[in-house]
This record gives C-alpha cells, structure tokens and sequence, in this order.
C-alpha cells in the first residue's frame, strides 16, 4: 500500500494491554532487562515479521511509525515508554536501528475493551 511520499511495510496490531519499556536493572550480579519486557519486544517483533513477511532491515533507509495504544486499565503508562518498546523491539527486524525513524505518531487511549497496540510502519520514499 502507498500514502504519498511513504509506503506501509506492515500495519498489525499486538493483542493485550500495551507494555511500557522498563528501565534496565542493576544487581550485585550485573545489569539485565526486567522479563515482561524482553517478551513483550519479542511479541512485537513476531507480529510485525507474521505481518510484514519477507521484508529486510534497510541500511539506510528512513522511517516513520503510527502507534495507537489502547488500555483498558488506568495504571500510569507513559505513551513515551510504550513507543520506546515497540521501535527497540523492531531493531534488527523492520529497520537496523531506531535512530532510522524520522518521525512518530503516538497516543494513548482508554478503552473499555479490546486493549492492544495497533502499530503502522512507513518506509518513506523521499529522506526527510
């Protein structure tokens, strides 16, 4: 599918409430990534792939990335952390590295049912 000036590498959407990127923990025993989110960048990454097929990572391409997180729960997510999550989880599988994304779109809402993050990611055609 094409917009004008951008082409959809994959729209898909990850069922359940939207994870926020934790921060890094630090113990006696060196730093690691708490689990919940290790898995939920998993998930992400899965999706995106079972949506985008045979796409390839791109060098040197430019990206842009829609993201609508729905939550049916009023804990504090900051819409920051949850965008954080899905652009490291889709590192090495929809772009090399996030600091390929030139432009984002993110927002939250609260929903009485049917939580998920509905994820779009553009390859745009011209750098911006």
């Amino acid at each position: 599918m094409t917009e004008p000036g951008r082409t959809v590498v994959a729209r898909f959407t990850v069922p359940g409430e939207p994870v926020p990127k934790a921060r890094a923990r630090t113990t006696t025993h060196g730093t690691y990534t708490p689990e919940r989110t290790v898995h939920a960048e998993r998930v992400v990454a899965w999706t995106y792939w079972a949506a985008a097929g045979t796409t390839r990572p791109d060098l040197t391409g430019e990206y842009s990335v829609h993201a609508v997180f729905r939550l049916v729960h009023r804990r504090h997510r900051d819409t920051d952390n949850m965008l954080k999550l899905v652009l490291d989880a889709l590192n090495g599988v929809a772009w090399v590295d996030d600091n390929q994304v030139v432009e984002v779109y993110a927002r939250k809402e609260l929903v009485p049912v049917d939580p998920g993050s509905h994820i779009t990611v553009y390859r745009l055609d011209q750098p911006i």
